[in-house]
């Protein structure tokens, strides 16, 4: 995974904002719980496709041998992981409608 330097920078900006927030007391604030409901759904989902890409790797590669020795995977390539997660959310999404 590639991130650019500004993007990396965005990322700290806004950890540090929310570092702050956090500190200040933000996370008992009217509504902050109910803020998130949305996050941790997408969250969730995120996890449960994860989760299953992991059974599917499981189940179409059980007694294929690795071809770079034990340990080393089955050379997938990033693009291939993305493509997956990328049906398997589609799908999550159609589902939960």
């Amino acid at each position: 995974m590639e991130c650019s330097r500004e993007k990396m920078t965005a990322f700290l900006d806004a950890e540090a904002i929310l570092n702050a927030l956090k500190a200040g007391g933000v996370d008992s604030w009217e509504g902050y719980n109910e803020s998130l409901v949305e996050y941790h759904k997408e969250k969730e989902r995120q996890e449960e496709v994860e989760v299953l890409i992991g059974d599917i790797l499981h189940i179409i590669f059980e007694g294929v041998g690795e071809p770079a020795g034990i340990g080393c995977g089955y050379g997938l390539t990033e693009d291939a992981i993305i493509k997956l997660e990328n049906i398997l959310s589609d799908a999550f999404r159609t589902r939960r409608k």
